[in-house]
Order: structure tokens, then sequence, then C-alpha cells
């Protein structure tokens, strides 16, 4: 893999106007603001402030536009809808707030000159902020969490890039901070970047789009390493290590494979971009994968001969990666009355998960989910899952279809897909229909479903629970589903309550990051299910 290095930096500079107003008959325990105005500059590394986006992109809620000009590096422009957030701490904000409090400084206006690089922003501060106030500086202002300086925080997961050779999604992701300042007023902010941007030119060879299916999923997996982030902390300006992984995926949406040579693309060229948390990759294998819509895979593993670093603030290009297509092995479930449930390798631990390796493995899970050894139990799999049956039985579920009588058996585990794929048809008559039909008190992480899923009830049944990760969660343990997509059809007849994309509903607490969902969902027949809920 030949790595091209394009430094480029973003220099913000804030200058408060010296027209400030006090809000008047505020409340006694409300924050007294008053309104600042500040002007931010950037310029990419060539020192060409005349780089304009493609006014035809889709601007998401917060971005900053990046247009790729090859050897020239990465253009930068302010847009309207960009946003900073500004944490900081007065004697005013103290009594009426907590320690720290932020403020955020949205885009007012375009620079006089016509420079897209400049922009104005506004913001609202504490009344006594002075030449001596520090402020912390994070941009996103959409994509940090936390209340402080210390708890902000950005995720890495959930990028989709929407076309071939588009650079629009970047904005979304590009994380910058700017630390310590003081009179903001008057001072020239400089912004630190925390992330690379890569890009990958891969050929898919032999493609063919009617039996591949459009290209919806690029992955890139480390074997036997974590050296990616899925997260990344903004006082640090460094990946959380318990964030670690050996998967890193990106979405792909609308992508048009050219079938001859254009004058960016190869036959068969398809280029893809994502911002990554700085890291080094150690000498070893490092997998590129390309997921159609129908399931093929198209895959090259690179081999690493010493180790790589890519740092913050550059532009990095892997060239020439050939895809083939893949022949790995799958599990495949067709008929699993035939199947005797085969035990584990590996302890269940999360240093020692059990290995899902083969559809006897798989079969053990679906059988014997309800055993109690289960719960707390942690999982990987370590090949794809194509399901190819006249009925799915999901991971979990409930032991009467019609729902009335009987009880859950929940996947109360943890649940790593490794990247790997579930394909196929889901075709059940059940009162929970997905891969996982109930689960609690547990996970699923980087779990890629691309299989339709029918639930077609009998006479007697009732399809209460339908989606294509997880159909039902329930306790009130958090439950975490994390950096997994599905991309399909649901439908569900019969009674057609909480059906949905990723996953159908939970009672409990739930928390979804770096998720995407581009399947499309029908459900008839409603009022035959009891429930009013839908």
């Amino acid at each position: 893999m030949r790595k091209f290095i394009y430094p480029f930096a973003m220099m913000a500079g804030l200058i408060i106007a010296s027209s400030c107003t006090e809000n008047e008959g505020v409340r006694m325990r409300e924050l007294r603001t008053r309104s600042i105005s500040t002007a931010a500059s950037a310029s990419d590394n060539t020192g060409n402030p005349d780089a304009t986006p493609d006014a035809n992109r889709p601007s998401p809620d917060t971005r900053m536009a990046y247009e790729d000009n090859n050897e020239a590096g990465m253009a930068l422009s302010w847009q309207p809808t960009d946003a900073f957030k500004g944490f900081y701490t007065t004697p005013h904000v103290q009594e009426v707030v907590g320690q720290e409090t932020s403020a955020l400084f949205t885009y007012s206006e375009a620079s006089a000159t016509g420079d897209n690089a400049h922009a104005q922003f506004t913001g609202n501060v504490a009344e006594d902020v002075d030449a001596n106030t520090s402020f912390n500086l994070f941009y996103p202002a959409a994509r940090s969490t936390g209340n402080t300086w210390q708890e902000a925080q950005a995720s890495l997961t959930g990028q989709v890039q929407n076309g071939n050779n588009s650079t629009a999604h970047l904005s979304t992701y590009d994380y910058m901070r700017a630390t310590g300042i003081t009179g903001i007023e008057s001072s020239l902010v400089p912004f630190e970047h925390l992330l690379a941007i890569m890009r990958f030119d891969l050929t898919l060879e032999g493609y063919d789009p009617k039996a591949d299916g459009e290209p919806c999923l690029f992955l890139l997996h480390y074997e036997g390493e974590k050296p990616f982030y899925e997260t990344l902390s903004a006082s640090t300006a460094a990946g959380i290590a318990d964030s670690r992984t050996r998967n890193l995926s990106v979405g792909l949406e609308n992508i048009e494979i050219p079938s001859q040579a254009t004058e960016t693309l190869p036959a068969n060229g398809l280029r893809v971009y994502f911002m990554m948390v700085p890291t080094t990759l150690p000498a070893g294998e490092l997998t590129a994968t390309v997921v159609c819509r129908n399931g093929t895979r198209y895959v090259k593993t690179q081999t690493l001969s010493s180790e790589v670093t890519y740092e913050a603030g550059k532009r990095y290009r892997a060239m020439n990666f050939s895809l083939s297509k893949s022949g790995e092995e799958i599990i495949e479930y067709d008929d699993p009355h035939a199947v005797t449930p085969m035990e584990y390798n590996g302890s269940g631990t999360e240093a020692d998960p059990y290995i899902i390796e083969s559809i006897e493995n798989l079969q053990q899970l679906i059988q014997y989910v309800n055993r109690d050894d289960y719960a707390g139990k942690y999982f990987r799999l370590t090949k794809d899952i194509l399901i190819n049956s006249d009925k799915w039985s999901p991971i979990g579920g409930h032991n009467n279809e019609t729902g009335v009588d009987g009880k859950f058996f929940y996947f109360k585990g943890h649940l790593d897909g490794d990247g790997h794929i579930v394909k196929g048809v889901m075709k059940c008559q059940s009162f929970t229909a997905a891969f996982i039909g109930a689960a609690s008190e547990g996970s699923v992480k980087d779990l890629h479903i691309l299989a339709d899923v029918e639930n077609n009830s009998r006479s007697t049944a009732q399809a209460a629970h339908t989606a294509g990760l997880i159909a039902y969660i329930s306790g009130t343990v958090p439950y975490s589903i994390s950096n997994c997509s599905y991309n399909g059809r649901i439908t569900s007849a019969g009674g057609g309550n909480h059906v949905a994309g990723l996953m159908g509903s939970t009672y409990a607490p739930l928390t979804m990051n770096g998720c995407i969902n581009r399947g499309s969902v029908s459900a008839t027949d409603n009022a035959a299910s009891s429930s009013t809920q839908t």
C-alpha cells in the first residue's frame, strides 16, 4: 500500500466585535449573556483560498466542505451550517451553572471579500467573559458529546459516503480543536486537526452490477490487533483506548461503478474516503473489502512489512487496490433440523470469546440460548452467514408464536460480528422475527445484515416484533448496539407491530452508536394485533 501525505491546515481567528448587549430582566438564577461576533478563517496547504465546494453535494447539519485537488491537497470552505462549541468558565458561570459551560458559535455571514475560507460566527457567552477567560473550542458542535471539556468526546462510527468519489461526508467528521485560548475578543485562534483523511482507490475486478448489486459497505480489517479507534477524546486529542477495534466500516450509498474508464476513475473503479483517528498499524495483514447488496464480497489483503503511522491533519492515499471476488468459506444455514449442535472453541470471556465458525456452532446458540450459562458470555463470529432455509429461527425469542402464553428466551450475551455479514432471507412465522429475536443485558457490535426479513404469520400467530438485527429488547440493564448496519427489505403481515430496520422495540435503556439503516419497511394487517403500539 503506497501512501501519499499531503498536510493541510486550518487557522480560525476569533475577533470579538465591540457591540455587545446585556439581556435585561432575566430571572435570578439564569446565566446573563452577551452576543459576540467571531471571524474564522480557513486555508489549505496550497494557499489557494478560491477553491469552492460542489454546490450539488448534500449538506449535513454541521459541515465544512472539502474538495480533493489530488496532488494539490484538500481545499476547505466554510458552509452556512457550520458551528463549533466553546467550553469555558467564569465566576458568573460557576455561580449559576456550575464548574463549566459551553457556548455555541454558529455561522452568521460570509466574508465581505467573497473569500469562502473566511466567515463570521456569532455566539452568546457569559457577560463576565474577558481577555483572561480561557476557551477550549471543538468543531463541529453537532458531533460533540459531554457537558465539560474533559467529558467531550466524538464518535467516528457511522460514516456514510453518498456517491462514488464523493467527499461530502468528510466534513461531518472533521474534528478540530483549539485549547487554552485567551483574549478571545482579539486573538487569532489556530484550530488543530485531530483526524487523518483516508482515500482508497479500488478496482473491483469482474464487477457485475446485475449479479452483485450496488456496493453498500466498505470494510477494513486488521487481523489480531485493534489499531482503529471508534471514539476520540477532545481534551487529549487521542483515541479512547477502550473503543479500539480491529474493524473499520464505511456505508456506501448511490454508488455507480463505471464500466469504462472516466477522467477520475478506472473501469470498475471505486474511490472511498473516510476520516480516521491517528494510529499506527503494526506489521501484518490489512484486508480491504467491498460488500455488494447481493452479498458478493470483493477482497484484497495487503501485507504490511513494517508498521505504518497515520498522523492528524494529513491526507493519505492507498493506490491501485485491485479487489477480487471472495471465495471464502461461509456458514450456510439451510436445513437446521439436520444439524447436531456443537460446543464452541473459546471460554466465553471477553478476552477468549466463544467462536461461531460453523453451522453447528450457530445451531448451538439458537437452540440453547435459554441456558443460564450464556448470560454475560462473549461470542465472536469468524465467517459470514448465508441463510438459505424455508424457516429461520431467530437467536432468542418467544416459545409460543401467538405471544399470548409461554415466555421469552433472551440472548443475554455479547456478540461481536467482527465485520462479518448475514445475507440471504430470514423467513419467519413468529412473534419475534430478526437475526436476534429477543435480547437483554448484553450488546452487539460490528455486524452487518444484508438479508431480507419476511414475517408472515399464520392464523394462530401474530407478528409483533420484526426487524433486521434485533426484534425486541427487554429489561432494565442498559443495552448497546454499535457499528452495525442493515440493508434489505423488511415485510411483516398479520399484526405488524414494532417493525423497523435495525431494532424493532426496546424497553431497556438503549445506546445505538454508529449504526446505519438503508432498508425498506412494510407492515400490513396491523389491526389483527392486540397491541395498540405500532
